[in-house]
């Protein structure tokens, strides 16, 4: 059976929308924030920069008159700058020779960091700087592109084999590939766990996301995924700051294994975590639903067989106007005939089971005849390709690719445009991280009141009235005050960017049917991915005209306007099981079709 899907908007309202089942797997996807967000954000500490020279050699002089085939004596001076040394010689013996008279661009003895260990940062033990300097970035780089291949690959995953699974999967991976990178020899060690953690990282933040998006009725989805995630996400973010300036003192693996340890919360997951619902019903497991409404409804002390009856009724009401496919289609009366006793046969095998106990017979009849019904909606898997073949997903994939990309172009761009906005690391992190909570603010109080793309226009117009204005007043930074004002909009628009990005990700969930809907969201992901590597060249751009990236991100930003207007509302729908679902939000259903041509 295809077409029409089973409701479950109003058996989770019956449940309690914010019952203590709800909120405890809520919190349990939550938890993994931790993981996600120190995986990120932890390089800005560790990776910090030193004063740094060239260090002098145990037995230098007879090194130095190697170096310069024995044209050294008392007068020649050695001078060890950042990256090269170099020798000069005063005239004093009469020589004839003075000024420099060689210059090493190596430095031949290593590195020497001026009031910082050895061990400080990674840059500091790596020696990443100089000629080298560009690997730094790299690891950043192999970070992003892991977690575009991540985003495809696991989120196909988990629209196949689970939310749950994959989350305690790349939980556990991410773990590991934290804790390697701790222990990392070398630079090549510490560049390719950096791959493997990106693209881990996006596995559990995807399957977050999308998990709580389907475990909720849709009056409670931007509440819940929109607000509650952002906040979580702000307030585990800025936690980074304590950590980061408690441990400042100790070499940068003592701050990348304490943030590591967060990860042990996954064994919470393993042990309580369950699959949302929609998912199992999306995916023909019956038994397992039944199951999970039976277990939320003791948590929230609920009637099993009242929640059941809900479920039972939509079902049969649904029943009536579903669509089927030929291929589906019992045209046989024996047929139809041998299914009907077959679903009646278990009904009365356990009336007959629990004839002495009448009160326990008709419910487990009841949950008998509705497995059976359950095994009927198993919708067909989807894959990458159908988000291209069908035309509704192909417009709607486009679109929400294009907005993800220049989401995350502009977020960089600001970024890399506002530097640092104090003098102090510690601050200057977490002032670019509470600006999310507003944002988040705005995000609860205009996504149930204006709806989704409103709310998505709103945030791009922030961004790019921030980033239009930030790139003007850079123009004109010698002037007084204006650095300050340029840092007030560039925070307004890293304001505009965060609520976007918070508003996409749940938006994205909702226009996509479930058995495609994670993938879809990777694949966004995977677009923002690409234009989070391509920001860090916006510094080639602003070197020939400082007003450029301004004007151009904007620009992007404005263009937002536009693509969104070709996507649907998906305020106050339910979330689309199937294509068919989706199809129904363009197409008015046909009875009220066929009153419109009665009144005509």
């Amino acid at each position: 059976m295809t077409g029409k899907s089973i409701e479950l908007d109003p058996v989770l309202d019956a449940l309690k929308p914010l019952g203590k089942y709800q909120v405890v797997q809520t919190l349990l996807f939550f938890i993994s924030y931790f993981s996600c967000s120190y995986s990120l954000f932890a390089i800005i500490f560790t990776g910090q920069k030193a004063k740094h020279s060239c260090a002098p050699g145990l037995n230098a002089t007879s090194s130095h008159a190697d170096e310069l085939n024995g044209d050294w004596n008392n007068e020649t001076v050695v001078h060890y700058g950042k990256c090269s040394i170099t020798y000069t010689r005063n005239d004093s013996s009469g020589s004839g020779i003075s000024g420099v008279i060689h210059e090493d661009n190596r430095c031949i003895y290593g590195m020497q960091y001026y009031d910082k260990a050895k061990d400080f940062s990674v840059i500091t033990e790596f020696d990443l700087v100089c000629g080298r300097a560009p690997l730094a970035g790299l690891s950043q780089t192999l970070l992003m592109l892991g977690q575009g291949l991540g985003a495809v690959l696991f989120t196909a995953l988990s629209d196949r084999f689970g939310r749950k699974r994959i989350q305690v999967i790349t939980h556990a991976l991410l773990l590991g590939g934290n804790l390697v990178i701790g222990f990392a020899p070398d630079y090549v060690t510490f560049a390719v766990f950096k791959l493997f953690v990106g693209a881990v990282q996006q596995g559990v933040v995807l399957t977050t996301v999308t998990a709580n998006v389907e475990s909720f009725p849709g009056r409670y989805r931007g509440f819940i995924a929109g607000f509650v995630g952002a906040v979580c996400w702000a307030i585990v973010t800025s936690s980074l700051t304590p950590w980061a300036y408690l441990l400042r003192g100790y070499s940068w693996r003592v701050l990348q294994l304490a943030t590591t340890s967060v990860g042990v919360v996954v064994i919470l997951q393993m042990i309580y975590l369950r699959e949302p619902m929609r998912w199992l019903l999306a995916n023909g497991r019956s038994h397992e639903v039944v199951e999970q409404l039976k277990r939320a409804a003791k948590v929230n002390k609920r009637s099993v067989q009242e929640i059941l009856d809900v479920f039972h009724h939509l079902h049969r009401e649904q029943e009536k106007n579903v669509t089927t496919h030929p291929d589906d289609v019992i045209t046989h009366p024996d047929d139809v005939r041998a299914q009907n006793d077959d679903i009646n046969a278990k009904g009365d095998d356990v009336a007959e089971k629990n004839v002495e106990n009448p009160e326990v017979a008709p419910l487990n009849a009841s949950l008998l005849a509705l497995e059976a019904e359950l095994e009927e909606v198993k919708a067909r898997k989807l894959n990458c390709l159908d988000l291209l073949r069908h035309r509704r997903l192909r417009v709607n994939a486009l679109c929400v690719w294009a907005i993800w990309f220049i989401n995350s172009l502009t977020y960089f761009a600001l970024f890399l445009m506002s530097g640092s906005l104090t003098d102090n690391i510690y601050l200057s992190f977490f002032l670019n991280v509470a600006v999310e909570v507003p944002a988040s603010i705005i995000f609860l109080f205009s996504i149930e009141r204006i709806g989704r793309k409103r709310t998505l226009l709103l945030f791009h117009i922030i961004a790019a009235v921030g980033l239009l204005s930030s790139g003007v007043l850079i123009s004109f930074s010698g002037t007084p005050g204006i650095k300050i004002a340029a840092t007030v909009m560039t925070l307004i628009g890293k304001l505009g960017i965060s609520g976007s990005f918070g508003c996409v990700f749940f938006y994205t969930n909702e226009i996509f049917p479930t058995n495609i809907r994670n993938l879809a969201v990777g694949t966004g992901s995977t677009a923002a991915r690409v234009g989070g590597m391509i920001a860090p060249f916006i510094g080639l751009l602003a070197e020939k005209a400082v007003w450029a990236p301004g004007a151009l991100f904007g620009t992007c930003n404005l263009l937002v306007v536009v693509i969104i207007r070709l996507l649907p509302e998906s305020k106050g729908r339910e979330l689309p099981q199937t294509i068919d679902d989706l199809e129904a939000w363009y197409n008015p259903p046909e009875n009220n079709e066929g009153e419109q041509k009665s009144q005509n």
